[in-house]
């Protein structure tokens, strides 16, 4: 198993392949976490997963489905879902709590709970400068479906 260290300063990462199919996504190590890496590491499907030992560990995940709307059919279940509304979509808003809301979330059995102090600087940096858009779909709880 190949998995390089990323230096400081240099933003590129290595094609994310090699990964999926040897190391169950771990793409590389870095010290670092910060804005350019960050943007550069989304634009390549790769995601800052955890960080031990001041070192932060990068994955790629497996292509993900895209929906075309021209293609979909919605079935009469999901029809009568979507026409009672039990869910809300938000684009870029209130941030700030939705990163809270992930560093609050408990993961039983790990030794790291959510998103950590040294993840959510940068995040929020990122989203001070407008270089990356939230799209958050949530389920209403306390609505009747």
């Amino acid at each position: 198993m190949n998995i390089p260290f990323l230096p400081p300063q240099d933003y590129r990462f290595p094609n994310p392949d090699y990964a999926l199919a040897h190391c169950d996504g771990l793409v590389g190590v870095s010290a670092d976490l910060d804005e350019g890496r960050l943007l550069s590491a989304y634009c390549s499907g790769i995601f800052p997963w955890f960080s031990e030992n001041g070192l932060f560990y990068w994955f790629a995940t497996a292509p993900r489905t895209v929906l075309f709307p021209e293609k979909i059919h919605i079935g009469k279940s999901l029809a009568k879902t979507l026409r009672n509304k039990p869910y809300v979509v938000s684009v870029n808003q209130d941030f700030a709590a939705v990163i809270g809301h992930c560093a609050a979330v408990s993961r039983p059995g790990k030794a790291v709970h959510g998103l950590s102090p040294s993840f959510r600087r940068p995040m929020r940096v990122c989203r001070a400068s407008d270089t990356r858009i939230r799209l958050n779909v949530g389920i209403l709880m306390n609505k009747a479906v």
